[in-house]
């Protein structure tokens, strides 16, 4: 094994002991264990670095050594994988200076990613952001959180996993080897020792029934006839090559493709699903005015062009409530204004207000239209009625959002398990599966 120091010198070429090992696990920081022995002490400072199956391992904390002897120097050296570049570096709000360490943000899993990639960025160049999953922007509120801590957040509050692989940060479930399986058996070198089997996961019946209840903005009761948003009503969805249906009522999905045996029940907050619309801002013109008190005030206007002919927000907004728009992206993310929507324009004239002691917006934090496709600044309506044309592509929305129902536990909750060999023969030993994941089948 080749040890190189910070600047890319050989510092050691040895031999490792068997005892050596790469870990590997779903979600967790990956490591190298190197065990050796010198005859002398030889210092591996931090910043050292080794590369193994095209990816580099760090030492980021200084190395055990223990000697035995006068010329018998044991070393125990643990490379940690770049995983540990995230626990260096704070979440920031980088949209104004000072940075912000503690605020609110209302954003796509994406959009939290990609800001996550920026503070990485910003003292570590190379890092981008991977495969992405599609879902419902979410609320989310960070507090003096470092990077490694939120990114384990956004696996958490999206149901899904995430994966460091060099510098490129993927966020979705992940599948190794589906196309391709590694075929394991008993027998010398073919993976498995006595001890496989599968047990059951908890005593949960399988799911047949889901209830799922979504949120209570932006409904009229009056004329929505529900507190909260429904589902689509008699409607089916494919899924995994499985078919599901929603009830007349839109409460529930349940299996299209089997008979209800169990009726078992089970529940999915939805809560953060509601009518809303997601649009990217085209123009932004601003008017001179003053403030109620006569001081000069600039007035801002936002368009959205690609908001259809047939949905005027004006027709839809509940009585007593006032029309508002949250940034999703650009100077003023997470804000929030109150509006009024000319829909012959597509504009919505923002009404100014006082937010940590300033007017916004104003010179400084301002609406501007996307600088390219790739960073887009971004704006979403709420304050809105839940009419029938309205509340059908929301519920069609919520339908489509990722949940743990009957998607992941419509069939029996099963665990596998193996034991593993106590090493393995060869330079380095690298245990087929280091961390066996409980993953429900």
């Amino acid at each position: 094994m080749i040890i190189y120091n910070n600047t890319g010198k050989i510092l050691l070429d040895i031999p490792v002991n068997d005892d050596s090992y790469r870990y590997r696990a779903i979600m967790q920081a990956k490591k190298i264990e190197l065990h050796y022995s010198l005859p002398g002490h030889v210092e591996v400072p931090t910043g050292s670095y080794i590369e193994f199956q095209g990816e580099r391992y760090t030492l980021w904390y200084p190395e055990n050594f223990e000697k035995k002897g006068t010329r018998i120097f044991d070393y125990k050296v643990i490379f940690g994988g770049n995983e540990e570049i995230l626990k260096k570096y704070k979440y920031k709000l980088l949209t104004e200076k000072p940075y912000k360490l503690k605020f609110p943000m209302t954003a796509k899993p994406a959009l939290f990613l990609k800001l996550l990639v920026e503070n990485l960025n910003l003292y570590d160049s190379g890092w981008t952001v991977g495969n992405c999953i599609e879902a419902t922007e979410k609320l989310l509120s960070f507090n003096h959180e470092n990077c490694w801590t939120v990114l384990g957040r956004l696996a958490q509050e999206f149901n899904t996993e995430f994966e460091v692989v060099n510098k490129t940060i993927h966020l979705g479930k992940l599948e190794k080897f589906k196309d391709n399986p590694v075929a394991l058996s008993y027998g010398k070198g073919n993976g498995f020792v006595p001890g496989v089997g599968r047990t059951n996961l908890g005593d949960n019946l399988p799911v047949e029934i889901l209830y799922v209840q979504g949120g209570e903005k932006n409904i009229d009761f009056s004329s929505y006839g529900s507190q909260t948003l429904l589902l689509p009503k008699s409607q089916t969805l494919e899924y995994e090559g499985r078919t599901y249906k929603t009830d007349p009522d839109g409460m529930y999905v349940t299996r299209a493709d089997k008979t209800l045996s169990s009726r078992n029940e089970d529940s999915f907050d939805a809560n953060h699903i509601y009518p809303s619309r997601v649009g990217m801002i085209s123009k932004v013109d601003t008017l001179p005015g003053k403030d109620s008190d006569g001081k000069d005030l600039t007035f801002y206007n936002i368009f959205d062009s690609d908001i259809p002919a047939d949905l005027d927000f004006a027709n839809y907004q509940i009585k007593g409530q006032n029309m508002t728009v949250i940034f999703q992206s650009g100077r003023l993310t997470g804000r929030e204004f109150d509006v009024k929507y000319i829909h012959k324009d597509r504009k919505f004239e923002i009404v100014p207000n006082d937010q940590d002691g300033h007017s916004l917006p104003n010179s400084d934090l301002y609406p501007q239209p996307p600088i390219s496709v790739i960073t887009p600044a971004r704006q979403a309506q709420a304050g809105t009625c839940s009419r029938k044309r309205y509340a059908t592509c929301m519920n069609t929305r919520s339908n489509n959002s990722p949940s743990p129902g009957p998607w992941t536990a419509s069939g029996p909750r099963r665990t596998g398990w193996l034991s593993e060999p106590s090493s393995f023969p060869g330079d380095m030993s690298i245990s087929p599966t280091p961390s066996f994941s409980r993953r429900a089948y």
